[in-house]
């Protein structure tokens, strides 16, 4: 497992026959009602089975004892997909980035953080980011179709049970945390194409872009 997106779904990696393997067999070690859907080329960057085969965490844990690492906190809060929290603090920057390489990334419990921290937009870096994008995505739309519901407020806990029957996880998350109902107000910058949609305003005006002060 190298990833989780949310509660019912993770992201598995593997090579060459290993996935098509697994779906043979995961019918009898899995309820009827998981499903296997293959997505190829969308990985993590570094976290693919090609680093765990060369062994990346003996030689990244070696380099990083000898890597000089500031012993105070970061200038700008970072939320950890190791922890699923904002986790460093001055003291842990290599084991935190040793764990990175080979264990599951937490990507659902930074997820729910971001939105219990009020965070109201969201600027993915590098070229076509897809996992992130596609999680929130996903859930937004999920949360907005509980809301679009005629009558949830009407009718209360008993109505809102029976229009989220096909997605049981987000109706207990929601119950327990109204944070994810934010999840439609999120705004998804994605920085390359928010540069190349400027470009021309900003080679002929940098003042006149949106945001400038």
């Amino acid at each position: 497992i190298s990833t989780y997106l949310s509660p019912n779904t993770v992201l598995l990696m593997g090579e060459g026959q290993t996935v098509d393997t697994f779906k043979e067999e995961m019918d009898e070690i899995l309820p009827k009602s998981v499903h296997l859907r293959k997505n190829p080329h969308r990985w993590p960057p570094l976290h693919t089975p090609i680093v765990l085969k060369k062994h990346l965490r003996d030689r990244a844990a070696i380099r990083l004892q000898t890597t000089p690492c500031r012993d105070s906190l970061p200038d700008f809060p970072i939320l950890s997909c190791v922890t699923g929290d904002i986790a460093y603090n001055g003291n842990n920057t290599r084991s935190l980035m040793t764990d990175w390489v080979d264990h599951p990334q937490l990507l659902w419990d930074c997820v729910h953080a971001m939105f219990q921290m009020g965070i109201d937009q969201v600027i993915h870096l590098g070229p076509e980011p897809n996992i992130l994008p596609a999680t929130l995505t996903r859930l937004a739309d999920n949360v907005k179709a509980q809301l679009d519901q005629p009558n949830w407020y009407g009718y209360g806990l008993r109505t809102f049970s029976r229009i989220t029957a096909d997605r049981q996880w987000l109706a207990k998350m929601i119950s327990r945390d109204a944070a994810l109902l934010r999840a439609p107000l999120l705004r998804q910058v994605f920085l390359e194409d928010w540069l190349v949609e400027h470009r021309n305003a900003w080679e002929t005006s940098p003042d006149s872009l949106p945001g400038k002060t």
